[in-house]
């Protein structure tokens, strides 16, 4: 069978598609063939014509999944395959696959069920009853099956298949920057992310909610990269990098001796101690990656259920800075119940905690998520999830006092962390009508953050020009 996985993440973007390289390895390793190509249509449309694919994969998140729908019956009216659907806007929306196109959609973990599905099409049987799968019928029954436990021992799937992504242009991207993950799950249950409702009900008596790879699996996968492309930073994208200290001690004797590359990674501040921020350091991490969300400790304690103190959060970055690390902070800016006074508390805290690299996105209440839920019933939008607009610049149809005033804020943000001396001008900058400028300001101070401030991946200067301009003109932020 030959099987088609399609991505939006471009060469730009150092954030590869992880989740269908895997799903590229094991349907290779179970004797498939297998590509993946970016969502471009001229480019589709050459692949389906001239090396017929027999399925078709898409990955979708909200908000793009109308988009990639589209692109879907464009090329099925080119040649006929089986088309199917997964990531997490089928696995919390799984009725799209009552969508026309649509043949089925994956929920969760995909890599046995894209093989089973390989497998049954390859054979001639029957696809209508493999777990993770929801299945329509030419007459448009739609078979939902339950999905298959977790996947225990991480250390047995083969590595991602990044030839057939980097093939697309020769190496990692620019950059040289690659993304492993070390495991899989989240312990944390904060209101506007799927974890929650992923690990209690999708997958509740399924295994295991968080899982580690064997610091043997990781470091062996990296070594196997660094071999054969220009690798110079190494991304954990992991939700919370491993923080036990044994876990870590035997990485990072792994990692300094046979890698010595920098890494970066996300962690939480309730795990950071002084021991695991040395262990850290000592293995060859530069930077981490923590989320702030808010300076109101009572918006972060009961919208988000995110329980640290502003204490905490200085003493965490306190004892990273310590130990040598540098630290990017996630905000929120336009939560249920926020306010200009209260989204200044988070830049304030921001500065107090001296971080080097500051985001911050405007809050967009995602469908099936808990604070997602709890905007609809307090009104502030309609449910029209393709009202909600781009969830970094704006909310459109976002219905909360001093809206305007928070889009400022939130593209004031990052240029303030980086020009500290502007903090006393930013409650009168919010209130000019200056928001293009301002957002085109925010755009190029993410980028000089990112690439002076956090990594320690220098550009060349044609380079970083040429990735500045492609993401002030939203074609990716690097």
């Amino acid at each position: 069978m030959k099987i088609l996985f399609v991505t939006n993440v471009r060469r730009y973007n150092y954030t590869e598609p992880l989740g269908l390289m895997y799903l590229s390895a094991v349907v290779k390793q179970a004797g498939h063939e297998s590509r993946i190509a970016f969502d471009s249509f001229k480019t589709l449309e050459r692949i389906v014509t001239d090396w017929q694919p027999d399925v078709v994969g898409y990955t979708v998140t909200t908000h793009e999944h109308q988009c990639t729908l589209d692109l879907n019956r464009k090329l099925k009216s080119i040649r006929g395959f089986f088309s199917i659907f997964g990531g997490p806007h089928a696995t919390f929306s799984p009725e799209m696959v009552a969508e026309e196109g649509v043949d089925a959609i994956c929920r969760g973990e995909g890599e046995g069920a894209i093989v089973d599905l390989a497998n049954a099409l390859e054979n001639g049987e029957s696809v209508q009853d493999i777990p993770n799968l929801w299945v329509k019928d030419a007459d448009g029954t739609i078979h939902k099956n339950a999905v298959r436990p977790l996947i225990e021992d991480l250390d047995n799937l083969p590595f991602p298949d990044r030839e057939s992504y980097y093939c697309l242009f020769n190496r990692p991207g620019e950059q040289g920057i690659a993304r492993f993950v070390a495991g899989r799950g989240c312990p944390f249950n904060c209101t506007f992310c799927f974890n929650k409702k992923y690990f209690k009900e999708i997958y509740k008596d399924k295994g295991k909610r968080v899982r580690w790879r064997s610091p043997e699996s990781i470091v062996s996968e990296i070594e196997e990269v660094a071999r054969k492309y220009p690798l110079k930073l190494v991304h954990f994208s992991d939700d919370v990098f491993p923080g036990s200290r044994k876990w870590l001690a035997e990485f990072g004797r792994l990692y300094g001796k046979r890698v010595e590359l920098p890494f970066i990674c996300y962690q939480r501040f309730e795990r950071v101690t002084p021991e695991t921020s040395k262990l850290m350091k000592e293995a060859g991490c530069e930077a981490v990656l923590l989320g702030i969300e808010t300076g109101n400790e009572e918006l972060r304690r009961e919208m988000l259920h995110r329980r640290m103190t502003n204490d905490e959060i200085r003493a965490g970055c306190k004892m990273l800075h310590d130990a040598g690390l540098k630290v990017q902070a996630t905000n929120i800016i336009g939560i249920p119940g926020e306010t200009v006074d209260s989204a200044m508390d988070t830049l304030r805290l921001n500065l107090e905690c001296g971080v080097e690299v500051a985001n911050a996105f405007f809050f967009h209440p995602f469908p099936h998520t808990e604070l997602g839920d709890m905007a609809l019933s307090m009104g502030l939008y309609d449910g029209n999830i393709g009202g909600l607009g781009n969830f970094q610049v704006g909310v459109d149809s976002w219905k909360i006092p001093e809206k305007e005033k928070l889009v400022r804020l939130r593209a004031l943000f990052t240029p303030t962390i980086s020009m500290p001396f502007l903090a006393p001008l930013v409650p009168l900058l919010v209130r000019l009508p200056l928001t293009s400028l301002y957002q085109v300001l925010s755009k190029i101070f993410v980028g000089y953050q990112y690439r002076f401030r956090l990594y320690p991946v220098r550009q060349k200067p044609l380079a970083f020009l040429r990735m500045g301009i492609r993401y002030l003109l939203g074609r990716g932020p690097f």
